[in-house]
Order: C-alpha cells, then structure tokens, then sequence
C-alpha cells in the first residue's frame, strides 16, 4: 500500500511542476506581425509583405511554416531582412521550401550561428 501511496504522490507532483512550469511558458507574449495587414493589388502584379518578430525573451533563431491562398497568391521568394543584425555575428538564413500547389512554405527559418541573441 504505501509503494502505491509513494508512486501517486510522485506522479502528482510530477503533474503540478508541468503544468507550473508549462504556465510560463503559455504567458510568452512574442508577437509576430504580417505588414502591410491588407493591400488591394491587380491580377498580375507583384507585392511584398514583411514579416515582423518581436519576442519577449532573448532568442537566437526562429522557425515558421507559412500558409496562403493559392488560387489568390503566387509566392515567388522569401528573402532574408536584418533581423538578426544587431546580433553581430554570422546568420543562417533558410529561405525554406515553396510548394505553390499547396499553397505553403515550409521550414522558414533564420539563426544566430556564433553570437549572442537578440531582442527587438
């Protein structure tokens, strides 16, 4: 009986420290905007939309799958801006992988190699 009573409690306990611990990091208020938020274009022409990071941490890299509407949208490249330019060191940038008959870009993605984090 109490092996049963030890294994309980240690598997309460291990509950509450995730759920503590996994309360923090629900509370992370990184925000990620698309600007301009909307824009009328003609049938045809190219346009460009920036995507802006703003974490609440320091963070060396960041990683996203992007998702349109391609009846509406043709993606023809992902460049890389200076996000990580206060970084002061080297930059990975992955432009990641357009699948147009899906309408997804996938792996997007950009790191500090050797340097410190930053936050904007």
């Amino acid at each position: 009986m109490r092996k049963q009573t030890f294994k309980i409690v240690a598997r309460t306990a291990f509950i509450m420290f995730c759920i503590v611990y996994l309360a923090g990091l629900a509370t992370a208020s990184t925000r990620m905007n698309i600007t301009p938020s909307s824009q009328t274009v003609s049938p045809g022409e190219e346009f460009t939309l920036e995507i802006d990071i703003n974490p609440d941490t320091p963070i060396a890299g960041v990683q996203f799958n992007l998702t349109y509407d391609n009846e509406l949208i043709t993606v023809i490249n992902i460049e890389e801006d200076n996000f990580f330019a206060s970084a002061d060191s080297a930059i990975m940038f992955n432009p990641g992988s357009i699948n147009k008959s899906s309408g997804t870009v996938s792996r997007i993605s950009s790191s500090v190699v050797k340097g410190n984090s930053i936050t904007e």
